[in-house]
Order: C-alpha cells, then structure tokens, then sequence
C-alpha cells in the first residue's frame, strides 16, 4: 500500500547528510529543505507512476512535483498520504523558529472558503487553522509557498488568508 510517513524518516536524513543542521543561513537551510522534498516527492510519484517524465526535469518545482503527485494519488487517499507533506512543513518552520505551530481545522463556512496561517502576539507562526473538507494540494501550496517566500520576513507577522487559491493579507 502506497504511504508517505516516511518523510519524516527519508527527509530528515537527507537533510542530515546535506549539513542542514550545521547551515546558519536560513536561506541556505529552505534551499536543502527544498531539494530534499524534490527528491522524497520524485520517488513517490515513481513509486506510483515508473514511467512518468516530468519528474527527472530539474526546473520542476515542488509544488509542481505535489500537484502531479495528488493527481496519481486517489482523492479519497489524500489525507491519509499527503497531508504528510504539510506536517513535515510545518515540523521544520516549527523547529526553525524555535515554536511549534498547530494545524487544526475549524467548521465554519469562513474556513471552508478561507484557511488561515496566524501569528501570536509575540510573532511566531503558530496555527494554520483549515476546514474538515480541504483540498491537500491546495493546503500543501499554501503552506509551502509561505515557507519559502515569506518565512523569517519582516512582515510575517501578519495574518495570512488562502482564499480560492490567492494569498491574502488581514
């Protein structure tokens, strides 16, 4: 059966061995952060798929690579396989900055449009708040993509919103 728990494994020693935990730059560490999800992302597309090309282009981004991945994977099997990817994300923002951030889901019509990443009082990322019904892709782009681009910015403390794919400020 098709899983992905091993990326806490399979990741964390491909960070391991590419000095992640001895890099002081935090712009270093997304970049191996990076590299190590293409390669554990490409082996599971494989796993499913041998003959799919796309992954051994190295342009292909990430959030590339977790699109094909959750078109291979069957939408009922989502959560129990890709929201690994998420998890593993939000384990290392949390470990970076030194403060664990929690993912919980709110029913509410304004979560079923909208999913959060908020900060505490003193500036650390600390939830992404998502509805119950949610598209894993979608949560994984928008998790990702803040991780990469904004994380450890000066303006990360404010409040940001997924709302129908677009990134919003509150």
């Amino acid at each position: 059966m098709f899983g992905m728990k091993d990326i806490y494994y399979k990741v964390g020693k491909e960070l391991f061995e590419n000095n992640y935990y001895y890099e002081t730059e935090i712009t270093e560490k997304k970049k191996i952060v990076d590299d190590a999800l293409k390669k554990y992302v490409c082996e599971k597309i494989l796993e499913l798929n041998p003959n799919e090309n796309t992954v051994l282009k190295e342009d292909v981004s990430v959030v590339e690579l977790v699109t094909i991945l959750g078109n291979l994977v069957p939408s009922v099997d989502h959560f129990d396989t890709l929201r690994h990817l998420t998890h593993y994300v939000l384990q290392v923002a949390g470990d970076l900055q030194g403060f664990s951030i929690i993912w919980f889901q709110e029913n509410t019509t304004e979560r079923k449009e909208n999913s959060l990443i908020d900060f505490n009082s003193d500036g650390y990322w600390d939830k992404l708040v998502t509805h119950e019904v949610m598209d894993h892709v979608k949560i994984f782009t928008f998790v990702y993509t803040f991780f990469q681009q904004q994380f450890f910015e000066k303006e990360q403390q404010k409040s940001l919103i997924l709302s129908l794919g677009l990134n919003t400020e509150k």
